[in-house]
C-alpha cells in the first residue's frame, strides 16, 4: 500500500512539473512575437495609443513573470483570459468547442479497441498463417494514409456517390442522437483508421513475445486450452504497451484532430485553434495549449495508475 502512495505521489508530481512546463511555454509564445503582441495582433495600422490601450487591457506590457503568475491564478479559479476577437472568456470558448473533440476522440479510441484487441489476439494465436500476413499487410497500408487522404476517400465515396453520410456538420447527442451518430460516422473512422493499425500491431507484437514466455509454455504442457491460456494469462500482462498509447492517442486526438474538424466543419476545438490562429488570438491558443497539455497529463497519469493497480509488479519495473 505504502509503495502503491508513493508511485501515485510521485505521478502526481510529475504531472504538476509537466503543467508548470508547458503553461511557461505557452506564456512565452507572447514574448516571441517581433515587436509587440498588440501590434502583431491588431496589425501595422494601429496607432501607437491604440497598441498601448491593447497591451495594457490584456496585460501585455507587465513583466513576464508577473503576466504568468496572473495567468496561472487566474486559469486556477477557471479563468483564461478574453479571446481577443469575440471578446468571450477564453474558458467559456474552450468549453462551447469541447463536447465535440472529445466525443470524437472517445468514440474513436472505443471503436479501435474494438476491432483491434479481437484482430490482435487473432493474428498473435495464428502467427505466421495467412490472416496474421494478411492483417499485418492491411494495417501498414493504412498508417501510410494520411489524415486528409482519407477525408477525401471516405467522403467521396459514403457522401458524394452512396449519398449516406453528410459531409460537413454537426448535430449535438442531446439534441438529435441518431442524427449525431450520422454525422459522427466520418470523422470518427477518419481517426480511427490512424489510431486502429497502430493498437492492433503493437498488440500483436506484445502477444507473440508474451506467448514465448516459459509460464505460457508450462501452461500448455498443463494441458490448458489455448483461449483459456491468451484471456487469462497473456492478455493482461501483454497489454500495458497498448494501455499507455491509448492515452498517447487520446491526447493526440483532443489537440491534434484540427484537419479533420476544419474538413468536416466541426465546432470543435481544433476548429477553434485554426481560426484562432489564422486571426492571431493568442489567449485561445494559450488556453488550447495548456487545456492539450493537462488532458495529456492527466490521461496518462490516469493510465499508469490504473495499469499498476491491475498488475502492481508492473510499477517495481518502471
Amino acid at each position: 500500500m505504502f509503495s502503491l502512495r508513493f508511485f501515485i505521489l510521485r505521478k502526481v508530481i510529475q504531472a504538476v512539473v509537466v503543467i508548470v512546463l508547458v503553461t511557461l511555454a505557452t506564456q512565452l509564445l507572447s514574448s516571441l512575437i517581433p515587436g509587440s503582441p498588440g501590434q502583431s495582433i491588431l496589425g501595422e495600422g494601429a496607432g501607437k495609443e491604440a497598441i498601448d490601450r491593447f497591451n495594457q487591457e490584456y496585460g501585455f506590457d507587465k513583466p513576464f513573470w508577473t503576466r504568468y503568475w496572473d495567468w496561472i491564478t487566474g486559469a486556477l479559479h477557471g479563468d483564461l483570459g478574453q479571446s481577443v476577437q469575440s471578446r468571450q472568456p477564453v474558458a467559456d470558448v474552450l468549453l462551447a468547442h469541447l463536447p465535440v473533440t472529445l466525443e470524437l476522440a472517445v468514440v474513436s479510441i472505443a471503436l479501435s479497441l474494438l476491432i483491434a484487441i479481437p484482430v490482435a489476439v487473432l493474428c498473435a494465436t495464428y502467427e505466421g498463417g495467412w490472416l496474421d500476413r494478411l492483417v499485418t499487410a492491411f494495417s501498414s497500408g493504412l498508417l501510410a494514409i494520411p489524415g486528409f487522404v482519407a477525408c477525401v476517400f471516405l467522403v467521396a465515396f459514403f457522401s458524394v456517390q452512396a449519398g449516406v453520410f453528410p459531409i460537413y456538420g454537426w448535430v449535438p447527442l442531446t439534441e438529435d442522437p441518431w442524427q449525431n451518430v450520422v454525422h459522427a460516422a466520418l470523422p470518427v473512422a477518419v481517426l480511427s483508421i490512424a489510431s486502429c493499425p497502430l493498437f492492433l500491431r503493437v498488440l500483436r507484437a506484445d502477444l507473440v513475445t508474451t506467448l514465448r514466455e516459459d509460464f505460457v509454455l508450462a501452461a500448455r504442457a498443463r494441458g490448458l486450452p489455448n483461449s483459456y491460456i491468451m484471456f487469462r494469462h497473456v492478455l493482461r500482462p501483454a497489454s500495458a504497451s497498448l494501455f499507455t498509447l491509448a492515452g498517447l492517442v487520446f491526447g493526440f486526438l483532443m489537440g491534434g484532430s484540427i484537419i479533420v474538424e476544419t474538413y468536416f466543419s466541426l465546432p470543435g476545438i481544433g476548429q477553434a485553434v485554426g481560426i484562432a490562429v489564422q486571426a492571431n488570438d493568442l489567449p485561445i491558443v494559450q488556453g488550447v495549449v495548456a487545456l492539450v497539455a493537462v488532458v495529456y497529463v492527466v490521461v496518462n497519469t490516469l493510465v499508469d495508475t490504473g495499469y499498476r493497480l491491475l498488475d502492481p509488479q508492473s510499477g517495481r519495473q518502471r
